[in-house]
C-alpha cells in the first residue's frame, strides 16, 4: 500500500470552526409547528379543517382497529370544543346606541 493512503486513514480529523447557528427542535416542536402555521394562516377556518383531518384519519384507521374510534375522539372532540367555544366579539364597525 502507498504511504499516503495509510496516512489518510490514520491522520486525525481536523477541527472545524463551524458551529450550529441554532438548537435543533424537539419532537413536540416538530409536530406542533405545522399546526401553529396552519392556524395563523387560515385564522378562523383552521379549526374546521383540523376537525376534518381528525375525522378522516379516525375513519380510515377505524377500518383496521376499533380502538381508532376511541383515540380519534380526542382530537375530534378538541377541535369541536375549539370551534364552538365562545369567542370575544371584536369592535363593531357600526356605532352602538346605549
Amino acid at each position: 500500500m502507498d504511504a499516503t493512503l495509510i496516512a489518510a486513514f490514520v491522520a486525525p480529523e481536523p477541527e472545524s470552526d463551524l458551529t450550529a447557528s441554532h438548537e435543533h427542535p424537539g419532537f413536540v416542536e416538530t409536530v406542533w409547528a405545522p399546526i401553529r402555521e396552519l392556524v395563523t394562516r387560515l385564522g378562523p377556518m383552521a379549526v374546521p379543517i383540523l376537525l376534518l383531518v381528525a375525522v378522516a384519519v379516525t375513519f380510515i384507521c377505524s377500518v383496521f382497529s376499533p380502538w381508532a374510534l376511541l383515540f380519534g375522539l380526542i382530537p375530534a372532540g378538541a377541535a369541536l370544543i375549539a370551534w364552538f367555544w365562545p369567542k370575544t366579539p371584536g369592535p363593531s364597525p357600526e356605532p352602538q346606541i346605549t
